[in-house]
Protein backbone atom coordinates (compact mmCIF):
# COMPACT_ATOMS: atom_id res chain seq x y z
CA UNK A 1 0.00 0.00 0.00
CA UNK A 2 1.66 3.55 -1.05
CA UNK A 3 2.15 5.72 2.09
CA UNK A 4 0.94 8.90 2.56
CA UNK A 5 4.75 10.28 1.40
CA UNK A 6 4.57 8.78 -1.99
CA UNK A 7 1.38 10.69 -2.56
CA UNK A 8 2.91 13.71 -1.36
CA UNK A 9 5.79 13.51 -3.47
CA UNK A 10 3.91 12.41 -6.96
CA UNK A 11 1.37 15.31 -6.15
CA UNK A 12 4.31 17.55 -6.22
CA UNK A 13 5.82 16.21 -9.59
CA UNK A 14 2.97 15.52 -11.56
CA UNK A 15 0.38 17.97 -9.67
CA UNK A 16 -1.82 14.79 -8.09
CA UNK A 17 -4.07 12.28 -9.46
CA UNK A 18 -6.62 13.03 -6.82
CA UNK A 19 -8.96 15.54 -5.44
CA UNK A 20 -7.70 17.26 -2.14
CA UNK A 21 -9.64 16.93 0.92
CA UNK A 22 -10.61 20.53 1.24
CA UNK A 23 -11.31 20.47 -2.39
CA UNK A 24 -15.08 20.37 -3.65
CA UNK A 25 -16.10 17.63 -5.71
CA UNK A 26 -16.95 19.87 -8.55
CA UNK A 27 -12.77 20.81 -8.47
CA UNK A 28 -10.78 18.64 -10.57
CA UNK A 29 -7.60 17.61 -9.65
CA UNK A 30 -4.82 19.22 -11.03
CA UNK A 31 -3.55 16.25 -13.06
CA UNK A 32 -7.41 15.73 -14.45
CA UNK A 33 -7.54 19.00 -15.35
CA UNK A 34 -4.23 19.73 -17.24
CA UNK A 35 -5.55 16.68 -19.18
CA UNK A 36 -8.58 18.19 -20.25
CA UNK A 37 -7.27 21.27 -20.63
CA UNK A 38 -5.29 19.98 -23.64
CA UNK A 39 -7.89 19.40 -26.02
CA UNK A 40 -9.72 22.60 -25.40
CA UNK A 41 -10.95 23.80 -28.75
CA UNK A 42 -10.24 27.18 -27.49
CA UNK A 43 -6.90 26.99 -26.87
CA UNK A 44 -6.24 24.81 -30.40
CA UNK A 45 -7.62 28.03 -32.49
CA UNK A 46 -5.43 30.68 -30.13
CA UNK A 47 -2.34 28.82 -31.76
CA UNK A 48 0.40 30.82 -32.81
CA UNK A 49 3.98 30.88 -33.42
CA UNK A 50 5.89 31.10 -30.00
CA UNK A 51 9.64 30.26 -31.22
CA UNK A 52 11.84 29.70 -34.58
CA UNK A 53 14.86 27.17 -34.29
CA UNK A 54 17.56 27.23 -36.66
CA UNK A 55 19.16 23.70 -36.15
CA UNK A 56 20.13 22.63 -39.59
CA UNK A 57 21.38 24.07 -43.11
CA UNK A 58 18.93 21.55 -44.57
CA UNK A 59 15.32 20.24 -45.20
CA UNK A 60 14.10 19.33 -41.48
CA UNK A 61 12.17 16.05 -42.81
CA UNK A 62 11.59 14.51 -38.91
CA UNK A 63 10.33 16.29 -35.63
CA UNK A 64 9.82 14.17 -32.53
CA UNK A 65 9.08 14.91 -29.17
CA UNK A 66 10.99 12.76 -26.62
CA UNK A 67 8.27 10.83 -24.32
CA UNK A 68 8.74 13.42 -21.15
CA UNK A 69 8.63 16.56 -23.80
CA UNK A 70 11.62 17.88 -22.87
CA UNK A 71 13.40 17.83 -25.99
CA UNK A 72 12.56 17.52 -29.31
CA UNK A 73 14.53 15.62 -31.98
CA UNK A 74 14.85 16.70 -35.62
CA UNK A 75 16.83 15.33 -38.82
CA UNK A 76 17.73 16.93 -42.13
CA UNK A 77 18.76 16.78 -45.39
CA UNK A 78 22.27 17.74 -43.90
CA UNK A 79 22.37 14.43 -42.28
CA UNK A 80 22.39 15.41 -39.01
CA UNK A 81 20.45 14.58 -35.73
CA UNK A 82 19.84 17.52 -33.20
CA UNK A 83 18.29 16.79 -29.81
CA UNK A 84 17.63 20.10 -28.83
CA UNK A 85 15.63 22.51 -26.53
CA UNK A 86 12.16 23.22 -27.44
CA UNK A 87 11.54 26.27 -24.94
CA UNK A 88 14.79 28.15 -24.97
CA UNK A 89 15.92 27.00 -28.69
CA UNK A 90 19.45 25.82 -27.33
CA UNK A 91 20.83 22.30 -28.83
CA UNK A 92 21.77 20.17 -26.23
CA UNK A 93 23.32 17.81 -28.96
CA UNK A 94 24.43 17.56 -32.65
CA UNK A 95 25.52 14.64 -33.88
CA UNK A 96 26.39 13.15 -38.06
CA UNK A 97 23.60 10.09 -38.16
CA UNK A 98 26.16 7.74 -40.30
CA UNK A 99 23.59 7.90 -42.84
CA UNK A 100 24.90 9.23 -46.47
CA UNK A 101 21.73 10.84 -47.80
CA UNK A 102 18.85 12.66 -46.09
CA UNK A 103 17.38 11.74 -42.83
CA UNK A 104 13.76 10.98 -43.08
CA UNK A 105 12.51 9.91 -39.54
CA UNK A 106 14.69 10.09 -35.89
CA UNK A 107 12.64 8.68 -32.79
CA UNK A 108 13.85 7.71 -29.37
CA UNK A 109 13.01 3.92 -27.92
CA UNK A 110 10.57 3.39 -24.98
CA UNK A 111 12.72 2.62 -21.78
CA UNK A 112 16.13 4.37 -22.58
CA UNK A 113 16.19 7.37 -20.59
CA UNK A 114 15.76 9.42 -23.76
CA UNK A 115 19.60 8.27 -24.61
CA UNK A 116 18.36 5.62 -27.56
CA UNK A 117 17.94 7.53 -31.26
CA UNK A 118 16.35 5.11 -34.06
CA UNK A 119 17.15 6.70 -38.00
CA UNK A 120 15.97 5.97 -41.36
CA UNK A 121 16.71 7.81 -44.44
CA UNK A 122 16.98 8.13 -48.46
CA UNK A 123 19.94 5.83 -47.94
CA UNK A 124 17.96 3.29 -47.41
CA UNK A 125 19.78 2.39 -43.92
CA UNK A 126 18.33 2.20 -40.72
CA UNK A 127 20.67 3.12 -38.04
CA UNK A 128 20.84 3.30 -34.02
CA UNK A 129 22.61 5.84 -31.82
CA UNK A 130 23.36 5.93 -28.41
CA UNK A 131 24.01 9.02 -26.61
CA UNK A 132 27.14 8.17 -24.31
CA UNK A 133 26.98 11.89 -22.89
CA UNK A 134 26.43 15.32 -24.50
CA UNK A 135 29.11 15.26 -26.70
CA UNK A 136 29.50 11.69 -28.38
CA UNK A 137 27.22 9.20 -29.98
CA UNK A 138 28.27 6.14 -31.66
CA UNK A 139 25.71 5.21 -34.55
CA UNK A 140 25.88 1.41 -36.01
CA UNK A 141 23.58 0.22 -39.31
CA UNK A 142 20.46 -2.36 -38.20
CA UNK A 143 19.19 -2.71 -41.34
CA UNK A 144 18.98 -2.22 -45.28
CA UNK A 145 16.28 -1.38 -47.52
CA UNK A 146 16.18 -1.64 -51.29
CA UNK A 147 15.62 2.35 -52.16
CA UNK A 148 14.53 4.85 -49.74
CA UNK A 149 13.64 4.00 -46.07
CA UNK A 150 10.59 6.56 -45.07
CA UNK A 151 9.48 5.80 -41.71
CA UNK A 152 9.93 3.73 -38.38
CA UNK A 153 7.07 2.74 -35.96
CA UNK A 154 8.27 2.66 -32.18
CA UNK A 155 6.53 0.02 -30.05
CA UNK A 156 5.59 1.75 -27.02
CA UNK A 157 6.01 -1.64 -24.92
CA UNK A 158 9.69 -2.31 -26.06
CA UNK A 159 12.76 -0.72 -25.40
CA UNK A 160 14.23 -2.78 -27.84
CA UNK A 161 12.28 -3.79 -30.91
CA UNK A 162 10.88 -1.34 -33.87
CA UNK A 163 9.38 -1.43 -37.04
CA UNK A 164 11.10 0.05 -40.39
CA UNK A 165 9.57 0.28 -43.95
CA UNK A 166 10.57 2.30 -47.28
CA UNK A 167 10.34 1.80 -50.92
CA UNK A 168 11.23 -1.77 -51.41
CA UNK A 169 8.12 -2.45 -50.17
CA UNK A 170 9.08 -4.55 -46.51
CA UNK A 171 8.53 -3.92 -43.29
CA UNK A 172 11.35 -5.20 -41.21
CA UNK A 173 11.05 -6.14 -37.65
CA UNK A 174 14.68 -5.00 -36.34
CA UNK A 175 15.66 -5.61 -32.50
CA UNK A 176 18.66 -3.43 -31.94
CA UNK A 177 20.05 -6.66 -29.59
CA UNK A 178 20.09 -8.73 -32.86
CA UNK A 179 22.54 -8.58 -35.94
CA UNK A 180 19.98 -8.71 -38.77
CA UNK A 181 16.17 -7.26 -38.98
CA UNK A 182 13.59 -10.00 -39.82
CA UNK A 183 11.60 -8.88 -42.68
CA UNK A 184 7.53 -9.46 -42.02
CA UNK A 185 5.89 -9.06 -44.91
CA UNK A 186 6.84 -7.50 -48.27
CA UNK A 187 3.42 -5.44 -49.47
CA UNK A 188 2.28 -6.49 -52.63
CA UNK A 189 -0.86 -5.71 -54.94
CA UNK A 190 -3.76 -8.01 -54.93
CA UNK A 191 -5.53 -10.42 -56.31
CA UNK A 192 -2.22 -12.90 -56.70
CA UNK A 193 -0.54 -13.17 -59.90
CA UNK A 194 0.05 -9.22 -60.15
CA UNK A 195 3.37 -9.24 -57.59
CA UNK A 196 3.89 -5.66 -58.01
CA UNK A 197 5.60 -4.25 -54.98
CA UNK A 198 3.99 -1.19 -53.15
CA UNK A 199 6.18 1.23 -52.44
CA UNK A 200 5.29 2.08 -48.77
CA UNK A 201 5.75 5.82 -47.68
CA UNK A 202 3.95 5.23 -44.38
CA UNK A 203 4.06 2.75 -41.18
CA UNK A 204 1.99 3.05 -37.31
CA UNK A 205 1.86 0.92 -34.71
CA UNK A 206 -1.40 0.74 -32.93
CA UNK A 207 -1.22 2.24 -29.60
CA UNK A 208 -3.17 -0.20 -27.37
CA UNK A 209 -2.07 -3.32 -29.24
CA UNK A 210 1.28 -3.15 -30.72
CA UNK A 211 0.52 -6.96 -32.37
CA UNK A 212 -1.11 -4.61 -35.03
CA UNK A 213 0.12 -2.14 -37.84
CA UNK A 214 -1.00 -0.16 -40.99
CA UNK A 215 1.03 0.36 -43.74
CA UNK A 216 0.34 3.41 -46.70
CA UNK A 217 2.03 3.43 -50.27
CA UNK A 218 1.75 3.35 -53.94
CA UNK A 219 -1.87 2.46 -54.42
CA UNK A 220 -5.07 3.38 -52.75
CA UNK A 221 -5.20 0.85 -49.88
CA UNK A 222 -4.44 1.52 -46.25
CA UNK A 223 -3.07 -2.28 -45.14
CA UNK A 224 -3.51 -3.32 -41.49
CA UNK A 225 -1.16 -6.39 -40.34
CA UNK A 226 -0.83 -8.56 -37.04
CA UNK A 227 2.58 -9.30 -36.50
CA UNK A 228 1.65 -12.64 -34.53
CA UNK A 229 0.46 -13.61 -38.04
CA UNK A 230 4.12 -13.02 -39.83
CA UNK A 231 6.43 -13.69 -41.34
CA UNK A 232 3.47 -15.87 -43.72
CA UNK A 233 4.39 -19.26 -45.10
CA UNK A 234 5.35 -19.68 -48.82
CA UNK A 235 2.53 -22.11 -48.79
CA UNK A 236 -0.23 -19.66 -47.32
CA UNK A 237 1.25 -16.96 -49.94
CA UNK A 238 1.19 -19.49 -52.51
CA UNK A 239 -2.89 -20.45 -51.61
CA UNK A 240 -3.69 -16.31 -52.00
CA UNK A 241 -3.50 -15.98 -48.69
CA UNK A 242 -3.51 -12.20 -47.39
CA UNK A 243 -0.81 -11.36 -45.35
CA UNK A 244 -3.34 -8.35 -44.14
CA UNK A 245 -6.41 -8.84 -41.69
CA UNK A 246 -7.47 -5.56 -43.02
CA UNK A 247 -7.69 -3.60 -46.27
CA UNK A 248 -9.37 0.01 -45.66
CA UNK A 249 -10.09 2.76 -48.67
CA UNK A 250 -12.53 5.03 -49.32
CA UNK A 251 -15.07 3.16 -52.13
CA UNK A 252 -14.73 6.25 -54.42
CA UNK A 253 -11.10 5.71 -54.62
CA UNK A 254 -10.90 2.00 -55.25
CA UNK A 255 -10.21 2.47 -59.08
CA UNK A 256 -8.06 5.32 -58.85
CA UNK A 257 -4.18 3.84 -60.00
CA UNK A 258 -2.34 7.22 -59.42
CA UNK A 259 -3.49 7.79 -55.96
CA UNK A 260 -1.38 7.45 -53.09
CA UNK A 261 -0.84 7.66 -49.40
CA UNK A 262 1.23 9.54 -48.01
CA UNK A 263 0.94 9.21 -44.16
CA UNK A 264 -0.95 6.76 -41.81
CA UNK A 265 -1.75 7.38 -37.98
CA UNK A 266 -3.77 5.55 -35.67
CA UNK A 267 -5.44 7.66 -32.88
CA UNK A 268 -4.90 7.18 -28.85
CA UNK A 269 -7.14 4.59 -28.77
CA UNK A 270 -6.37 2.65 -31.13
CA UNK A 271 -9.72 2.73 -32.53
CA UNK A 272 -9.79 5.08 -35.51
CA UNK A 273 -7.04 5.51 -38.13
CA UNK A 274 -6.27 8.79 -40.38
CA UNK A 275 -4.69 8.36 -43.94
CA UNK A 276 -3.74 10.99 -46.18
CA UNK A 277 -3.83 10.64 -50.42
CA UNK A 278 -1.59 12.39 -52.58
CA UNK A 279 -3.68 15.36 -54.31
CA UNK A 280 -7.01 14.00 -52.49
CA UNK A 281 -8.23 14.55 -49.18
CA UNK A 282 -7.46 12.43 -45.54
CA UNK A 283 -9.96 10.26 -44.53
CA UNK A 284 -11.08 8.66 -41.24
CA UNK A 285 -11.61 5.13 -40.91
CA UNK A 286 -13.17 2.45 -37.94
CA UNK A 287 -9.80 0.70 -37.47
CA UNK A 288 -11.94 -2.23 -36.09
CA UNK A 289 -13.12 -4.90 -38.16
CA UNK A 290 -14.51 -2.36 -40.91
CA UNK A 291 -17.54 -1.79 -38.85
CA UNK A 292 -18.02 1.09 -40.80
CA UNK A 293 -18.53 -1.14 -44.30
CA UNK A 294 -16.10 -1.76 -46.88
CA UNK A 295 -15.60 0.87 -48.96
CA UNK A 296 -17.09 2.90 -46.11
CA UNK A 297 -15.33 6.00 -43.89
CA UNK A 298 -16.08 7.55 -40.90
CA UNK A 299 -14.84 11.48 -42.00
CA UNK A 300 -13.33 13.55 -44.70
CA UNK A 301 -10.94 16.49 -44.36
CA UNK A 302 -10.16 19.23 -47.23
CA UNK A 303 -9.05 22.12 -47.53
CA UNK A 304 -5.79 21.46 -47.54
CA UNK A 305 -2.95 20.67 -50.73
CA UNK A 306 -1.01 17.31 -50.55
CA UNK A 307 0.73 17.23 -53.82
CA UNK A 308 4.55 18.24 -53.89
CA UNK A 309 5.86 16.42 -51.46
CA UNK A 310 4.78 13.32 -49.14
CA UNK A 311 2.92 14.99 -46.41
CA UNK A 312 2.21 14.09 -42.58
CA UNK A 313 -0.92 13.63 -40.73
CA UNK A 314 -1.77 13.61 -37.22
CA UNK A 315 -3.99 13.20 -34.72
CA UNK A 316 -4.27 15.87 -32.35
CA UNK A 317 -5.60 16.14 -28.72
CA UNK A 318 -5.68 14.15 -25.39
CA UNK A 319 -8.39 11.97 -26.36
CA UNK A 320 -7.54 12.60 -30.69
CA UNK A 321 -10.08 15.70 -30.98
CA UNK A 322 -8.54 17.18 -33.79
CA UNK A 323 -6.55 15.94 -36.95
CA UNK A 324 -3.90 18.03 -38.26
CA UNK A 325 -1.55 18.18 -41.99
CA UNK A 326 0.44 20.09 -43.88
CA UNK A 327 0.27 21.24 -47.43
CA UNK A 328 1.70 22.86 -50.48
CA UNK A 329 0.42 25.92 -49.57
CA UNK A 330 2.73 26.59 -46.71
CA UNK A 331 0.09 26.40 -44.03
CA UNK A 332 -0.70 23.88 -41.62
CA UNK A 333 -4.72 23.01 -41.47
CA UNK A 334 -6.43 21.74 -37.86
CA UNK A 335 -9.55 20.01 -38.19
CA UNK A 336 -12.24 19.02 -36.03
CA UNK A 337 -12.59 15.36 -36.42
CA UNK A 338 -16.02 14.42 -35.51
CA UNK A 339 -17.04 17.45 -37.82
CA UNK A 340 -14.42 18.13 -40.23
CA UNK A 341 -14.73 21.92 -39.67
CA UNK A 342 -11.39 23.67 -40.41
CA UNK A 343 -10.73 24.82 -36.33
CA UNK A 344 -7.22 26.67 -37.55
CA UNK A 345 -4.77 27.58 -40.54
CA UNK A 346 -1.26 28.74 -39.26
CA UNK A 347 1.38 29.98 -42.00
CA UNK A 348 4.14 27.65 -41.33
CA UNK A 349 6.62 27.45 -44.18
CA UNK A 350 7.57 29.76 -46.86
CA UNK A 351 6.23 26.16 -49.53
CA UNK A 352 5.52 23.53 -48.22
CA UNK A 353 4.59 21.77 -44.11
CA UNK A 354 5.45 18.57 -44.24
CA UNK A 355 5.77 17.36 -40.79
CA UNK A 356 3.70 17.97 -37.10
CA UNK A 357 4.46 16.54 -34.07
CA UNK A 358 2.14 17.53 -30.92
CA UNK A 359 3.65 17.25 -27.45
CA UNK A 360 2.88 14.72 -25.82
CA UNK A 361 1.63 15.88 -22.81
CA UNK A 362 0.83 20.41 -23.43
CA UNK A 363 -1.34 22.09 -26.43
CA UNK A 364 1.53 22.44 -28.76
CA UNK A 365 2.86 21.93 -31.75
CA UNK A 366 6.25 21.22 -33.63
CA UNK A 367 6.35 21.55 -37.48
CA UNK A 368 9.07 21.58 -40.47
CA UNK A 369 8.95 21.51 -44.46
CA UNK A 370 11.00 23.11 -47.07
CA UNK A 371 12.48 25.41 -45.09
CA UNK A 372 15.26 25.09 -42.53
CA UNK A 373 13.87 25.55 -39.25
CA UNK A 374 11.68 24.25 -36.51
CA UNK A 375 8.90 26.36 -35.30
CA UNK A 376 7.03 25.90 -32.10
CA UNK A 377 3.35 26.51 -31.81
CA UNK A 378 1.64 27.17 -28.36
CA UNK A 379 -1.88 29.06 -27.62
CA UNK A 380 -0.23 32.34 -26.93
CA UNK A 381 -2.73 34.65 -29.29
CA UNK A 382 -4.98 36.71 -27.06
CA UNK A 383 -8.37 35.61 -29.01
CA UNK A 384 -8.72 32.86 -31.45
CA UNK A 385 -8.14 34.89 -35.26
CA UNK A 386 -10.60 35.16 -38.16
CA UNK A 387 -11.65 31.89 -39.79
CA UNK A 388 -12.38 33.55 -43.27
CA UNK A 389 -8.57 33.54 -44.23
CA UNK A 390 -8.24 30.00 -44.10
CA UNK A 391 -11.90 29.44 -45.46
CA UNK A 392 -10.49 31.26 -48.84
CA UNK A 393 -7.43 29.23 -48.87
CA UNK A 394 -9.20 26.51 -48.63
CA UNK A 395 -11.07 26.95 -51.25
CA UNK A 396 -8.45 27.80 -53.66
CA UNK A 397 -6.04 24.28 -52.75
CA UNK A 398 -9.84 22.47 -53.43
CA UNK A 399 -10.33 24.28 -57.02
CA UNK A 400 -6.25 23.77 -58.01
CA UNK A 401 -7.13 20.00 -57.14
CA UNK A 402 -9.96 20.00 -59.06
CA UNK A 403 -7.93 21.39 -61.68
CA UNK A 404 -5.20 18.93 -61.45
CA UNK A 405 -7.70 16.04 -61.58
CA UNK A 406 -9.57 16.94 -64.37
CA UNK A 407 -6.29 17.42 -66.23
CA UNK A 408 -4.93 14.29 -65.48
CA UNK A 409 -8.39 12.18 -65.44
CA UNK A 410 -8.97 9.05 -63.87
CA UNK A 411 -5.63 7.45 -64.95
CA UNK A 412 -3.21 9.98 -64.91
CA UNK A 413 -2.09 9.46 -68.42
CA UNK A 414 -1.91 11.47 -71.49
CA UNK A 415 -1.11 10.49 -74.70
CA UNK A 416 2.81 10.90 -75.93
CA UNK A 417 2.32 12.96 -78.98
CA UNK A 418 -0.07 15.67 -77.03
CA UNK A 419 2.47 15.58 -74.07
CA UNK A 420 5.43 16.46 -76.74
CA UNK A 421 3.25 19.33 -78.48
CA UNK A 422 2.31 20.64 -75.36
CA UNK A 423 6.51 20.73 -74.82
CA UNK A 424 6.37 22.50 -77.82
CA UNK A 425 4.54 24.91 -77.31
CA UNK A 426 5.50 25.73 -73.07
CA UNK A 427 1.78 24.47 -72.81
CA UNK A 428 0.35 28.00 -73.83
CA UNK A 429 -3.04 27.42 -75.61
CA UNK A 430 -3.59 23.57 -74.89
CA UNK A 431 -7.55 21.98 -73.89
CA UNK A 432 -5.85 19.15 -71.27
CA UNK A 433 -8.92 18.15 -70.80
CA UNK A 434 -9.51 17.14 -74.18
CA UNK A 435 -6.09 15.88 -74.43
CA UNK A 436 -5.89 12.86 -71.82
CA UNK A 437 -6.43 9.24 -73.28
CA UNK A 438 -9.93 8.24 -73.35
CA UNK A 439 -9.30 4.91 -76.01
CA UNK A 440 -8.28 1.61 -74.44
CA UNK A 441 -5.56 0.41 -76.69
CA UNK A 442 -4.09 4.48 -77.40
CA UNK A 443 -0.10 4.87 -76.73
CA UNK A 444 0.02 6.27 -72.92
CA UNK A 445 2.97 8.46 -71.50
CA UNK A 446 2.85 7.47 -67.26
CA UNK A 447 2.95 10.65 -65.97
CA UNK A 448 4.71 10.55 -62.28
CA UNK A 449 2.60 11.12 -59.81
CA UNK A 450 4.28 12.84 -56.82
CA UNK A 451 7.19 14.78 -55.85
CA UNK A 452 10.34 13.13 -54.20
CA UNK A 453 10.62 13.59 -50.23
CA UNK A 454 13.64 14.89 -50.76
CA UNK A 455 13.38 17.20 -54.18
CA UNK A 456 13.68 21.01 -53.06
CA UNK A 457 13.23 21.96 -56.51
CA UNK A 458 9.60 21.46 -56.73
CA UNK A 459 7.77 23.56 -59.91
CA UNK A 460 6.09 27.06 -58.13
CA UNK A 461 2.61 26.67 -57.28
CA UNK A 462 0.26 29.07 -60.22
CA UNK A 463 -1.23 31.94 -59.24
CA UNK A 464 -4.14 30.16 -57.63
CA UNK A 465 -2.20 28.24 -55.21
CA UNK A 466 -0.12 31.70 -54.66
CA UNK A 467 -0.36 32.41 -50.39
CA UNK A 468 -2.16 35.69 -49.76
CA UNK A 469 -0.29 37.58 -47.36
CA UNK A 470 -3.18 39.48 -46.27
CA UNK A 471 -5.15 36.04 -45.56
CA UNK A 472 -2.88 35.07 -43.01
CA UNK A 473 -2.70 36.98 -39.70
CA UNK A 474 0.75 37.19 -38.85
CA UNK A 475 2.61 36.22 -35.12
CA UNK A 476 3.60 39.27 -33.34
Amino acid sequence: MPTQDFFNLRDREIGGRRRQPTQPRSVPSPYKFSRTLRGNEGLVRRLGMEAKHQWHDGCVNTVHFTPSGRWLITGSDDQMVVIGDWQTGAVRLAYNSGHRNNVFQAKTLPFSNEQTIVTCAADGEVRVGVLQDDSEVATRRLANHRGRAHKLAVDPASAHVFLSTGEDGVVNQVDTRQEEAIPLVTVRAAPPGRQRKIGLNAISLNPMNSHLFATGGSDVFCRIFDRRRLPMTEALLAAGEEPCVEKLVPDHLQHQPHLTITCTAYSHSGEELVASYNDESIYLFDARNSSAGPGLFLQKYEGHRNERTVKGVNFFGQRSEYVVSGSDCGNFFIWDKETAEILSMQKADEEVVNCLEPHPHLTLLATSGIDDDVKIWAPIRDAPPSLAPAKRQAARNNKARERNAAVCGSDSRVRPEVLFRAVLNNFDGFDFRSATTGEADAPTYELAGSSDEDDDDDEEDDDDDDDDDDDVEEDE
